[in-house]
């Protein structure tokens, strides 16, 4: 059975010369890739910073090289913890911090992304299905939970959970959230 990086990567690979089509590795031969790369962008920087990613019911933990971590939690917020495994930060829904332009953003490890960007790539990491690049895919609610103003008007709780998202191309993601705005 494909993940959903892996079914979204078909569908946009049909459509790119074959020079450019993303391709799908396990996460150590993905970093073994992008060690040798002479420049990678800054979720490829990110990937390469990554150790480990554990899942459980209610959150993801990314565990960085540095001994920084990351809980990244399926209701919006996320904690952050030191090297000493010292909780240093809290964010995300139901906080001022970490909300631009409605959605939750976190510096993970130098690298500014969104949260639900970290969780589908934790949750590929997971399952051993990376793609080299991420550039050019999006997340997406599947239930318009992710811009937290619009779920506040639509008076629903946001929802980060893993099967509440999905890969997408940009031009999908403004058509659901045009078909969101309309209802």
């Amino acid at each position: 059975m494909k993940n959903n990086i892996e079914s979204k990567l078909e569908t946009v690979n049909d459509k790119l010369p074959i020079d450019s089509q993303i391709s799908i590795m396990k996460f150590s031969e993905v970093q073994k890739y992008l060690r040798n790369c002479f420049t990678t962008n800054s979720i490829q920087g990110l990937l390469l910073r990554i150790d480990l990613v554990n899942s459980f019911d209610d959150h993801v933990e990314v565990i960085f090289k540095s001994g920084r971590k990351i809980k990244a939690f399926f209701d919006g917020h996320y904690e952050k913890y030191n090297i000493n495994g010292k909780l240093c930060s809290k964010g995300g829904f139901g906080t001022s911090r970490g909300i631009h332009n409605g959605h939750i953003r976190i510096n993970a490890d130098g690298v500014g992304i969104s949260l639900e960007r970290l969780i589908l790539i934790a949750v590929d990491i997971k399952a051993n299905k990376v793609a080299i690049s991420y550039k050019g895919l999006e997340a997406k609610f599947l239930d318009g939970s992710g811009n937290i103003d619009m779920a506040e008007r639509l008076m629903i709780k946001p929802n980060f959970n893993p099967h509440n998202l999905k890969w997408c191309v940009k031009a999908d993601n403004i058509k659901l959230s045009n078909m969101i705005k309309k209802r």
